[in-house]
């Protein structure tokens, strides 16, 4: 512990402030990356709800057993010209 605690007393104020740095960059970057919707031409979609309404088992023509899922999603569209709607 006495290690880290004199490592810490030994920092420069160059080092403290390239550290700041770093922290604030990786913070904004952070920050871009989860409020960058506009970058994209596809919509993306937040979801906010999933009900699930039927399922059924079906075999294909490789006699492969799969499972079918009808869903009703509810999401908030993020970008694009529909970005008030908020169902899909």
């Amino acid at each position: 512990m006495n290690v880290i605690t004199s490592r810490f007393k030994k920092m420069t104020s160059k080092r403290v402030f390239i550290f700041t740095l770093i922290g604030l960059c990786f913070a904004i970057s952070m920050f871009f990356i989860h409020h960058n919707y506009s970058f994209y031409q596809q919509p993306i979609a937040k979801v906010i709800q999933i009900e699930g309404k039927d399922t059924s088992d079906i075999t294909d023509m490789n006699n492969n057993e799969d499972r079918l899922f009808t869903q009703h999603i509810i999401a908030e569209i993020k970008n694009g010209e529909h970005k008030e709607s908020s169902s899909i």
